[in-house]
């Protein structure tokens, strides 16, 4: 038997027994059954695709069995990847996970029943990754064309309107995503080569808790010829102008940025036609790869959205509220009737096939409130231990559940799991905890992640230093100053 599945070869009476293992009379159950040496003709009034976009509401095709002159309507049942049964209803049926889910056929013929066992698969499709702006923004598959050398697929944006946005259809999280992991690839599609469509474009994040609070970064086309362009980046929430650096220098200039390798001409000498922007969710800065001079001390920095040698003290970002944010694109300055760009990737996701083949394990953060992961604060024996709190986040699936864990003696023949209560466990005894993080997507991918607490049972005891001696006397009206100290001892910062 394979997958609780047998094809019967031979018709006659069968039974199914079913026991547990060492109780092979006390626990039984078995169900009678018949195979006809006759089946019936399933035919169906629409065909049931192979491959189904997950995330939509489909219509079950009915069935009907045909044995001789008997002829009825089959009953379906629809059974996800993960074996549960799908509500049905008025033939429709949403389909909300990924993988194989059986649809199975059942009719009544001559006090007979006979099934009827269809699969199909289910997958995320990038056909409306972007969602345009009515008839003045189109989004839709398609590639490069003849424009280049090689023919690059991805989701084509037609502008017939400046500032009009198309939007990325799910959020990504910035803060799962590295800073040598772009968070977005486009490239310029003019009409033909040498043809100027437009000037510039913009690609804005914005937070999902909060539409004021964005960063725009402008791509736009320089004045040193068809082979170069600029880049530069600023906060809006934070009213910065944007710039970009260039020879040692931020520039924030209308006409100056960070110059890159990068044609909206389709004329690059280098074959460099796409763009890759990269945010450094840390330093809270925006990087580009096709920088036209390298090796200068901010490497591929275009902004530190930041930091003081970009903007003035009292401009600063404060950064995304959570790392959640959307993406969205517009055309500035058209100089024909229509300008066209085609993105490649969006948050990890690759973009160049209709159809998403989800390998990718989530993301799993883990919030150590400012501790280094390698230098958590030390544990106490019979003292509660705080849980740090878990996230993950996946390209295709975005915000998942996290389920967390605590052992002592994590993968050992001394494995022990402790009890988390009010958000605190309670280590008994010296040694390594582990606390495990893991989330899985829809498609199956797991992800885990391990944070290890050192636990003592003692702790050297908690002093401050002040910086200068205590004036204890004061007279009314005086001024009392606070000094300054250091901490140390105990577990953790003060």
């Amino acid at each position: 038997i394979s997958a609780q599945e047998l094809a019967l070869e031979d018709a006659g009476e069968y039974t199914l027994i079913y026991n547990v293992k060492g109780y092979p009379e006390l626990m039984k159950k078995q169900y009678s059954f018949t195979v006809s040496d006759s089946a019936p003709v399933f035919s169906f009034a629409t065909p049931l695709p192979s491959l189904i976009e997950s995330g939509k509401e489909i219509s079950i095709p009915r069935a009907t069995a045909t044995l001789g002159e008997q002829k009825t309507l089959a009953s379906a049942s629809l059974y996800a990847p993960n074996g549960s049964l799908v509500q049905i209803n008025s033939n429709k049926a949403l389909i909300d996970q990924i993988g194989v889910y059986k649809v199975t056929y059942v009719a009544r013929l001559n006090g007979a029943s006979y099934s009827y066992t269809a699969y199909f698969n289910a997958a995320y499709s990038t056909k409306n990754a972007f969602v345009g702006n009515g008839d003045t923004v189109i989004a839709e598959r398609g590639d490069s064309g003849d424009l280049f050398g090689k023919k690059i697929e991805g989701i084509k944006i037609v502008y017939s309107e400046a500032d009009r946005f198309a939007t990325y259809s799910k959020t990504i999280d910035l803060s799962k995503l590295s800073s040598n992991e772009p968070f977005i690839k486009v490239m310029v599609l003019p009409k033909k080569v040498g043809v100027l469509d437009f000037w510039q474009y913009t690609v804005r994040l914005t937070d999902v808790n909060d539409p004021k609070n964005y960063v725009e970064i402008l791509v736009f086309k320089g004045s040193w010829g068809n082979a170069y362009s600029y880049v530069k980046a600023g906060a809006k929430s934070a009213n910065q102008k944007p710039g970009g650096w260039e020879m040692g220098k931020f520039l924030t200039s209308y006409n100056a940025g960070t110059p890159i390798l990068y044609s909206f001409t389709g004329e690059s000498p280098t074959g460099t036609e796409q763009i890759s922007l990269y945010y450094d969710y840390a330093d809270k800065s925006v990087i580009v790869a096709n920088i036209k001079r390298p090796g200068y001390a901010y490497g591929n920095e275009v902004a530190d959205l930041d930091g003081l040698d970009c903007f003035s003290e009292n401009a600063l970002f404060s950064g995304f509220s959570t790392g959640e944010v959307h993406v969205s694109i517009s055309v500035q300055d058209m100089q024909t009737d229509a300008a066209t760009i085609l993105v490649t990737e969006v948050g990890g996701i690759s973009l160049a096939n209709e159809w998403i083949d989800d390998t990718t394990a989530p993301r799993i953060g883990v919030d150590t409130m400012g501790y280094s992961e390698s230098n958590l604060p030390l544990g106490l024996v019979n003292v509660a231990y705080p849980v740090f709190n878990g996230s993950a986040f996946d390209a295709a699936d975005g915000r998942l559940p996290v389920s967390v864990k605590v052992y002592k003696a994590y993968q050992t023949l001394n494995q022990q799991e402790l009890a988390i209560t009010d958000g605190k466990f309670l280590p008994t005894e010296t040694g390594v905890y582990s606390i495990i993080y893991s989330a899985v997507d829809k498609s199956g991918n797991r992800a885990t992640k391990e944070v290890k607490i050192n636990v003592s049972d003692s702790l050297e005891a908690f002093k401050y230093t002040f910086n200068r001696a205590l004036i204890l006397d004061y007279r009314l009206g005086e001024y009392f100053q606070i000094s300054s100290g250091v901490t140390t001892g105990g577990s953790g910062s003060a």
